[in-house]
C-alpha cells in the first residue's frame, strides 16, 4: 500500500478531534516525520559538534491514537550495537552477538539490512519521550545565541499549533511543561492557538507543513500547505544571547503573510556571512531607528507554482511594542525543468562560504577579504517533482558589498527516482575526509539519490524500505564515523545508513533498523 502525505493527511485532518481515541505509547515510533540530533544541522551551524540524541517525532497518522510523541535516542548505545554488529571493522554482520534475529531474503524487502529491528525499549535506547499533539509535519533544532541552550521546534497539524521543547543542557532531556502525571508537553509549550498572545490578534492557520529558523535564531516561518500563507514567530533573546526563563520564554505567534500561491510547501532559511552578522551587530549597537538594512531571508517553494519566492524578515524594533513581520523581496522562475511545478523540497549548501570566513575573516572581520566572503555564492538544491529532479542552483553573487542577495538561479536538472520529495545537505566519510554531498529522499519508489556537487553527478542510490521521509545525519573524527538516519513513514521505523566510503560493502546501505518494522493499520 503506498501512503501519500499530501492527499491522505488532508483526509484525516479534517476529521481529527483532540482528547478523543487512545494515549499513544510514547516509546513506540509511530509514523515518523521529522528527525534530528542534538547538533544544529542547518545551513551556517557549527560543524564541530559530537551528536549524542537522535530525535524522532512521530505523528500518529492513521488516527490509531488521539496524540503523537518525541523520542530521544542514545546514540553512543546506537554504536554499541553497531560494534557489535560488525566487530573489529568488519562488513559482514553478526546479528546474534546484539542478540538481533537474522532476516530473511523476503524480510529485506520490506526492511532492509541483515538484522531484524532493535526494539526500542529492550535495548535501552530511548533516553526520553514525551507526547505532543497529533499530525506534527516536521523537526527542527536550534541553539541560543550564546551557544549553550537548544531547542526543538515543531509545527502540529491537528490543532495548527508550534511546539517547542527545550533539551536540558547536561543530558539533553526533553521538557516542555510535561509531569509525571502528564508526560505530555503543557499548554505554553504549545502556540499559535490563542489570538491574545499577539498584538495582531491572529491564530496559526490550519495544514503547517515545513519550518525553518533564520540564521539568528529569532525568526521562525512555518509554511501553510493549502492556504498559500507564511506563520511568523518570534523568539527573544537575553542581552547574553540566552533564553528567558519562565512560562512565556518561548517563541510567540507574530504575524501571518499571504503568499503568491496556495500551496506553500517547502522552506529554508538564508544561511549569513560572518560579516553580514557583524554588521548587523553594529547597527543594533549604534541605537538605529531605520529598518534592518540586512533582513534574514527565507525561500519559499510550492506544490503548484513554478517558482520560489525570497522573502525578508524584519524585526520591527523602531516600532513600540515591535511587530516582527515577513515581506515578498523577489521571485524565482523555476525553469530548469520541463515542468518546475511540485517542488517539495529546499536545502542550501554555505559550506565553500563558511570555509572562506574560517580562512579570511578569523583574524580581521572588517578585511577585504572578509568582506569577499559575504558575496561568496551558496548552493541551492529544489526537489521536484514534475518531472522527478534534482534542480541544482545557487544564489547570485551580491550587487552590495555587504551579503549576497540569496536570490538563486538555477543551472541544471538531475533527474532521480519518482517520488522525490524531501532534499538535505549531509557529507561523507571519503578517505578520512568528509565531503559533501546532496540526498535527495524519493518516497515513492523507496529510494534516496546520491548527488556530488563537485562532479555534477547522481553518483549513487540508496535502497530503502516503504515510505522514507524525514533524515538526519552524525559525523565524527575519532572515530571516523559518517552515518545517516532515515524515517520510515509507512512502516515506522528508522534506518541506520553507513556512509563511510572505505566500508566498500555497507556504505550507502541499510546496516541495522531502529524500532521494529510496523505495516500501517490500513494495510493489515
Amino acid at each position: 500500500m503506498r501512503l501519500s502525505i499530501a492527499t491522505l493527511g488532508l483526509a484525516l485532518t479534517a476529521c481529527y478531534s483532540t482528547g478523543e481515541g487512545i494515549t499513544p505509547p510514547l516509546d513506540r515510533v509511530y509514523f515518523p516525520v521529522g528527525l534530528t540530533t542534538n547538533c544544529d544541522q542547518r545551513a551556517g551551524a557549527p560543524t564541530k559538534c559530537q551528536a549524542t540524541r537522535l530525535y524522532v517525532a512521530s505523528s500518529d497518522f492513521d488516527l490509531q491514537y488521539n496524540a503523537g510523541s518525541i523520542q530521544a535516542i542514545d546514540l553512543e548505545r546506537v554504536h554499541t550495537l553497531l560494534d557489535a554488529v560488525y566487530p573489529n571493522g568488519t562488513t559482514t554482520a553478526n546479528c546474534k552477538a546484539a542478540d538481533l534475529g537474522t532476516q530473511t531474503d523476503a524480510e529485506q524487502l520490506l526492511a532492509p539490512g541483515p538484522c531484524r529491528g532493535v526494539d526500542l525499549t529492550k535495548a535501552d535506547l530511548l533516553v526520553a519521550k514525551v507526547g505532543i499533539g497529533a499530525f506534527a509535519s516536521d523537526l527542527i533544532l536550534t541553539t541560543d545565541l550564546s551557544g549553550t541552550h537548544k531547542r526543538l521546534l515543531l509545527p502540529v497539524r491537528g490543532e495548527a499549533s508550534l511546539h517547542w521543547i527545550d533539551l536540558d543542557n547536561a543530558d539533553n532531556e526533553l521538557d516542555c511543561g510535561q509531569t509525571d502525571g502528564s508526560p505530555v508537553c503543557d499548554r505554553a509549550h504549545r502556540v499559535g492557538t490563542d489570538p491574545a498572545e499577539n498584538t495582531r490578534n491572529v491564530r496559526m492557520p490550519s495544514e503547517p507543513y515545513g519550518i525553518a529558523v533564520s540564521a539568528e535564531g529569532d525568526a521562525i516561518a512555518v509554511t501553510h500547505q493549502t492556504l498559500g500563507q507564511l506563520s511568523l514567530f518570534y523568539q527573544e533573546f537575553n542581552g547574553d544571547g540566552t533564553w528567558p526563563d519562565g512560562d512565556n520564554r518561548g517563541p510567540r505567534l507574530e504575524s501571518i503573510t499571504t503568499l503568491s500561491s496556495t500551496r506553500a510547501v517547502a522552506i529554508a532559511a538564508a544561511p549569513e556571512s560572518q560579516y553580514v552578522r557583524e554588521k548587523r551587530q553594529a547597527w543594533i549597537e549604534s541605537g538605529q531607528t531605520s529598518a534592518d538594512p540586512y533582513p534574514p531571508g527565507f525561500l519559499v517553494t510550492y506544490a503548484d507554482s513554478s517558482q520560489i519566492d525570497l522573502m525578508r524578515f524584519y524585526a520591527d524594533t523602531p516600532s513600540s511594542p515591535a511587530r516582527p513581520f515577513l515581506q515578498g523581496a523577489a521571485a524565482v522562475p523555476l525553469r530548469a525543468n520541463s515542468g518546475g511545478v511540485i517542488s517539495r523540497g529546499i536545502t542550501l549548501d554555505d559550506s565553500a562560504r563558511r570555509a572562506c570566513d574560517e580562512r579570511d575573516c578569523a583574524a580581521d572581520s572588517g578585511s577585504d577579504g572578509c568582506k569577499a566572503c559575504a558575496n561568496e555564492s551558496v548552493g541551492v538544491y529544489v526537489s521536484s517533482r514534475s518531472p522527478a529532479s534534482l534542480l541544482v542552483g545557487a544564489t547570485l553573487p551580491g550587487t552590495l558589498d555587504t551579503y549576497s542577495r540569496d536570490v538563486p538561479q538555477f543551472v541544471d536538472a538531475m533527474p532521480v527516482p519518482l517520488g522525490a520529495s524531501r532534499v538535505y545537505v549531509g557529507k561523507v566519510l571519503n578517505d578520512g575526509n568528509l565531503e559533501t554531498r546532496i540526498f535527495v529522499v524519493c518516497f515513492d519508489q523507496r529510494r534516496i539519490a546520491i548527488y556530488d556537487p563537485k562532479s555534477n553527478r547522481i553518483e549513487g542510490t540508496i535502497i530503502t524500505g516503504r515510505g522514507p521521509h524525514a533524515m538526519a545525519f552524525e559525523y565524527s573524527e575519532n572515530p571516523p564515523r559518517a552515518m545517516a538516519y532515515v524515517g520510515h513513514f509507512t512502516d515506522s521505523y528508522i534506518g541506520v545508513i553507513d556512509l563511510n566510503r572505505s566500508n566498500l560493502r555497507t556504505y550507502g546501505k541499510i546496516v541495522m533498523s531502529l524500532a521494529e518494522r510496523v505495516a500501517p493499520r490500513a494495510s493489515k
